[in-house]
């Protein structure tokens, strides 16, 4: 019995790169199988604010929402940001102590200029999640 439906995968994976730096994530993917990969190393402002536009759009819908089971709640903000730094930033904890400290600071600036504690996890992800971690790597 042979699995040829295996062997014959179509390759249609393609990869952003943003702030590619070495390129060596992108040469693994096209060494993987991906038909294209694209570099790009120097975004623009404009680049810049329209990711940071997508990630507060996706903030609202996995913060504190109104339907279902937030994926990151206020109500414990400290295990949120935990959750950001390893689930969405894909750091794991021996390497998560920078990271934790700087959306740490973040939230509590945020909450001490008067913010919401929702307002200020959704600030918190947003900048989580146009971290180069995020943006070049894709998590």
């Amino acid at each position: 019995m042979t699995h040829t439906r295996f062997l014959a995968r179509p390759r249609l994976a393609c990869l952003l790169a943003l702030f590619a730096g070495s390129g060596a994530l992108s040469l693994e993917c096209l060494s993987r199988g991906a038909v294209s990969a694209l570099y790009v190393n120097n975004p623009d402002p404009f680049y810049r604010s329209s990711v940071e536009q997508i990630c507060a759009l996706l903030a609202d819908q996995v913060v504190d929402t109104m339907t279902g089971t937030p994926l990151f709640s206020s109500s414990n903000s400290t295990q949120a940001i935990a959750d950001m730094t390893h689930n969405l930033m894909g750091l794991d904890s021996s390497r998560d102590t920078a990271a934790i400290g700087v959306l740490t600071s973040h939230y509590s600036a945020a909450t001490s200029a008067g913010k919401t504690a929702t307002v200020a996890l959704k600030s918190t992800f947003t900048l989580a999640c146009i971290s180069p971690w995020v943006v070049s790597v894709g998590q």
